[in-house]
């Protein structure tokens, strides 16, 4: 036992000795003369990452010590001469003398100095995995909604209205740093009408710190908008233009002025699409009697959007210890569905042919503001007040004419459905937070919060034959819903020596959930408080690999659109419904991680308690109806292997790749012969970016989501070709960006689900028509200048390549 704990503390402690070795060189003219204040880079040349840096003397010499014995890219560059680059090979000399560089002038003296840090698409980070949006030309143009079914380990499943990330369902959204409150369905609405030119990058939090909520069992999607700390003003615009099945129109704008003092921004978009949709859905077994039935839909879904967002703060300084800051947006967006369809349902000896014409509207408005106040008492401490406000009115009013033939009666039934549904939603977000630092290595984050959810939801139905309207009591429903969730938690960040680093935290959170009829008929009250511990771990094993354990808790609460008994009508036949008796799901989280420079592999392992299956069919043989809702499972076990691998083919060719391999294990419920399954699913994500030369630049992406389930639903693979082209017009005139994602048209929604008692097999098939082409034009103007530019070896991890022009 004991020589098994000294091998354990041997490897996460071991520190090793590397014959260490110096490159010494000059910088000179073309003339011979010494140069100095030259810039000098040593970067990797497995992804050009930077590892030291140097600035030339007076003589123009310079010394990089400290190196491994490996081979490195040499770069060199200083205003008004040309960069030099070059690549020098591994050498066993503790001392390397290299002869002396000669920096040739520019024709063109330059007025100002511009660095720009490519990054990579994709970054593994301790918790996290980042998207940076603005390094994809394939997504310029699209919707956020968009550049996240690309994502590694993000599915998208917009007509159960539900993402699951590393195959975890139970995620939330967060958008600079606010989490946002609305239901799912809205969340997906929004970020379909969200412009990816706005958003800067898209981080997946696998394992959220102890001061975000505990919400959100599979994670946290965070979405951080497009910032600017220039001193200035400066501004951007950009149009869009494109089609999917029939038009894609776009434009955006931003302004941002800055001072010393003070700083304002305003940004703003719209979107305008139409497409076209194919919905078919089948269902066929046995009833209990042992009769026989079988059904078949077919639906045309025709839908047009537009989305306006507008955003605008202002940020100001009060002294030196005092920072204040207010944000408000607002997003309107309006979807229209209208088709036809049709269907029929052979029971026994009885056949009943449908036809269908259905027109359907969502109409969305939020408006939401924050403020906070940041008091420094002194470099040590510091206080943080935030205060959130959103509103949230979702109206949905549909009409569906439909008309049944029956035989063996040869009868003729005609009837319409009206659905009006308004769902109005209040959010109070207020929250206090202190930091500490008592040490230059350890930093400590204690608050609380308090958040207050008004929800409403009324649902009204009417049916009728031959102009007449009556209330339908089976779709019919008034819900008013009350949730208060208190939390405490207390998280820390020590970093223990220059190769070990710990984060860890405990949050407690106090959930009173109540949900009633209009008439005050009580429907769901859940009083309950659980504890989140969180614990990660990374040991620097040598200077370019990482060793990396993590622990977190998380938790599901089922939203109202789970809960309230009436969702979606898709046609006679065919209804989704909530599960008023739904349990929070609790879910444990265990990792360890492996990381060489960008390289990452990643095993995961969770189990969840009444994890939360969204929308189980069931079938009513009395209604003769298929039935979709919610269920709690007994069990989900979940175990993951991740691998994030870039790779830089040539010095114009990059690789960015993810691999994912998921086995998943459950057991349902709530069947009347419960039924455990076992499957296995592969996620693959390659995207190839080359640098043409003047000025262009091309992406080729493809993805690959093998069969998956979500409870009893099994999805058929499923993946998507992109392609894009990029060019960078001279002297700052703009940005041209052409792109094609999805296009095979291979982005549908192919599930079944068996049941053996009582017999039923079902199915879905949904063809999306996802298929995009868009070209898009950005320009910047205004003040570019850097206030200063600083490189420090911190911010290796964020720099894929540096290009001083």
């Amino acid at each position: 036992m004991k020589k098994s704990v000294n091998f354990t503390l041997l490897f996460l402690f071991y520190n090793p000795l590397f014959a260490q070795m110096q490159i010494s060189g000059t910088v000179q003219d073309p003339e011979g003369q010494p140069l100095s204040y030259a810039n000098v880079l040593l970067l990797s040349v497995l992804d050009s990452s930077l590892v030291k840096g140097a600035v030339s003397e007076h003589n123009g010499g310079f010394s990089v010590e400290e190196l491994e014995n490996k081979a490195y890219l040499l770069s060199i560059s200083l205003v008004g001469y040309q960069s030099y680059i070059q690549k020098l090979p591994g050498s066993s000399q503790a001392v390397v003398q290299l002869p002396p560089t000669i920096l040739q002038e520019m024709e063109e003296e330059l007025e100002e100095i511009t660095v720009t840090a490519k990054k990579p698409l994709y970054e593994k980070q301790i918790d996290r995995m980042v998207v940076n949006v603005q390094e994809s030309i394939t997504a310029a143009g699209n919707t956020v909604l968009e550049v996240l079914s690309r994502s590694p380990g993000v599915f998208i499943n917009q007509q159960q209205y539900s993402i699951s990330l590393n195959g975890r369902e139970g995620i939330m959204v967060m958008i600079n740093n606010t989490l946002s409150r609305m239901p799912m369905e809205t969340v997906l609405q929004l970020l379909e009408g969200m412009s990816a030119a706005n958003v800067e990058k898209i981080e997946l939090i696998t394992q959220p710190p102890a001061h975000l909520d505990a919400e959100g069992g599979g994670g946290i999607i965070h979405i951080v908008m497009k910032e600017n700390t220039d001193l200035g003003t400066n501004a951007n615009f950009g149009l869009t233009a494109g089609m999917k099945r029939r038009e894609v129109l776009g434009a955006n704008f931003n302004i941002n002025h800055r001072t010393k003092g003070y700083s304002l921004f305003a940004d703003y978009s719209v979107l305008h699409f139409r497409n076209l949709a194919l919905w078919s859905n089948d269902f066929n077994g046995l009833s209990q009697t042992g009769e026989g039935y079988r059904f078949h839909a077919n639906m045309d879904r025709r839908p047009i959007s537009q989305t306006h967002q507008f955003r605008t703060g202002i940020e100001k300084n009060i002294g030196k210890n005092t920072e204040v800051a207010a944000v408000f947006n607002y997003i309107n967006k309006y979807t229209h569905f209208k088709g036809e369809g049709n269907s029929v349902l052979r029971s026994g000896d009885s056949t009943v042919w449908g036809d269908i014409n259905y027109s359907e509207s969502r109409y969305v408005q939020t408006p939401g503001a924050h403020a906070h106040l940041v008091q420094r008492l002194s470099s040590k401490h510091s206080f943080r007040i935030d205060y959130d406000w959103l509103f949230n009115q979702l109206e949905s009013p549909s009409t569906y004419d439909n008309t049944h033939y029956i035989s063996p009666q040869n009868s003729t039934v005609d009837f319409i459905m009206e659905i009006e549904s308004i769902t109005s939603m209040n959010f109070h977000i207020a929250a206090l937070d202190y930091t500490f630092q008592p040490f230059t290595n350890l930093n400590l984050k204690t608050g609380i919060k308090k958040s207050w959810m008004n929800f409403e939801n009324s649902v009204q139905s009417y049916s009728g034959q031959n102009g007449i309207r009556l209330p339908d009591p089976m779709v019919s429903i008034s819900a008013l819903m009350k949730e208060d969730v208190s939390a405490a938690y207390i998280s820390g960040d020590w970093n223990v020596s220059d190769f070990m680093q710990v984060k860890g935290g405990l949050r407690y959170e106090h959930t009173i959930t109540d949900i009633r009829s209009a008439a005050g008929e009580q429907y769901v009250y859940r009083n309950f408080g659980n504890f989140f511990p969180n614990l990660l771990f990374q040991n620097k094993i040598s200077k370019n690999m990482d060793f990396i354990l993590g622990y977190s808790r998380r938790i599901n609460r089922p939203n109202l659109n789970n809960l309230v008994p009436v969702v979606l009508m898709i046609n006679s036949n065919t209804h989704f419904f909530g599960n008023p008796e739904l349990l929070p799901a609790i879910m444990d989280n265990f990792k360890v991680d492996i990381k060489y420079n960008r390289v990452a592999l990643s095993l995961e392992h969770s189990t969840v308690k009444n994890a939360i299956a969204p929308f189980q069919p069931r079938y009513d043989p009395e209604k003769e109806l298929l039935i979709m809702h919610p269920e709690n499972l007994a069990f989900l076990h979940t175990t993951g292997l991740f691998l994030t691998a870039p790779w830089i083919i040539a010095d114009y060719w990059d690789l960015q790749a993810t691999m994912q391999l998921l086995r998943r294990q459950f057991q349902t419920s709530h069947l009347e012969a419960n039924q455990s399954h076992t499957l296995y699913d592969l996620h693959l994500n390659l995207v190839n970016t080359f640098e043409l030369g003047r000025g262009y630049a091309a992406e080729v992406s493809g993805i690959y989501n093998s069969r998956k389930n979500w409870g009893m639903w099994i999805f058929r693979p499923q993946g998507s070709l992109n392609m894009g082209l990029q060019k960078k017009m001279k002297e700052d005139r703009g940005t041209f960006r052409f792109s094609i994602t999805d296009l095979l048209n291979t982005t549908n929604y192919l599930i079944y689900a068996d049941f053996q008692q009582p017999t039923l097999h079902t199915s879905v098939d949904y063809f999306v028509k996802g298929r995009t082409i868009t070209l898009n034009y950005s320009r910047p103007f205004g003040n570019k200048r850097l206030k200063a530019v600083k490189i420090e070896s911190s911010s290796e991890e964020d720099r894929k390549r540096m290009v001083v022009d």
